[in-house]
């Protein structure tokens, strides 16, 4: 059976309804559409789309459960990668540019001009390069017509992005014991130069770290393209 272009559109639809990531949506439309296509026109397309969703995925939560598990794994292997990157730093090799970091680091907070201005300068250059690789993985993506716009890897990547910073937000107040009242609370932070070091060089090792597996992930990409 050869679906029409009205009914490649339902189908479309049902399945954006249904899923929220384009990767699963890419998967099961073209198995859908193949499975539909391989079969005699003796049914409605709706209860064929209806019986091959029934059948090859266990109904519309089949699908979404699939769908998660696929998640689920897709961001265990970039936790894992992360992780072997962040503990890369502190291991032979890597524990050289961190070091390298912290004397660098820790010799800037100790000048006379570093005042809290320049300290939040600097976190807002380190935190530029998650931004511009999230905003290169946005723009390379493939894109499917109909599908979701959003990516499971980009999910991952923003909140791999996001939690760091609370956590170094949280982090940096509870160490400065800076009072969140008033107009001049941020004024009222002033960080040792030993803390300011600590944090800049983490945000520093955690953007690193989160190239590195972006970087990866841009590889498989070219290779499978």
């Amino acid at each position: 059976m050869k679906p029409s272009s009205d009914q490649i559109s339902s189908l479309q639809k049902y399945l954006r309804k249904n899923l929220k990531y384009r990767e699963t949506y890419a998967e099961f439309y073209d198995h859908i559409l193949t499975a539909i296509e391989s079969e005699i026109a003796d049914a409605s397309f709706n209860d064929q789309v209806m019986k091959v969703v029934k059948e090859d995925f266990g109904g519309v939560e089949g699908m979404r459960s699939i769908e998660y598990e696929y998640q689920r794994m897709c961001f265990k292997e970039l936790k894992k990668k992360y992780l072997h990157y962040a503990v890369d730093n502190f291991r032979l090799p890597g524990i050289f540019i961190t070091a390298a970091f912290w004397v660098l680091i820790y010799f800037m907070v100790k000048q006379s001009w570093f005042d809290m201005d320049m300290f939040l300068l600097n976190i807002f250059v380190i935190r530029i390069i998650p931004n511009i690789l999230g905003m290169i993985n946005r723009i390379r993506s493939p894109r499917f017509y109909g599908a979701p716009g959003r990516s499971i890897k980009d999910v991952f990547f923003r909140w791999q992005n996001f939690i760091p910073a609370i956590i170094f937000f949280i982090g940096y107040s509870l160490t400065t014991h800076g009072a969140f009242t008033g107009q001049a609370w941020m004024h009222r932070l002033t960080p040792t130069p030993l803390i300011s070091t600590i944090l800049i060089l983490l945000m520093a090792l955690h953007s690193l770290t989160y190239y590195k597996v972006y970087r990866d992930d841009i590889k498989t990409g070219l290779k499978l393209t």
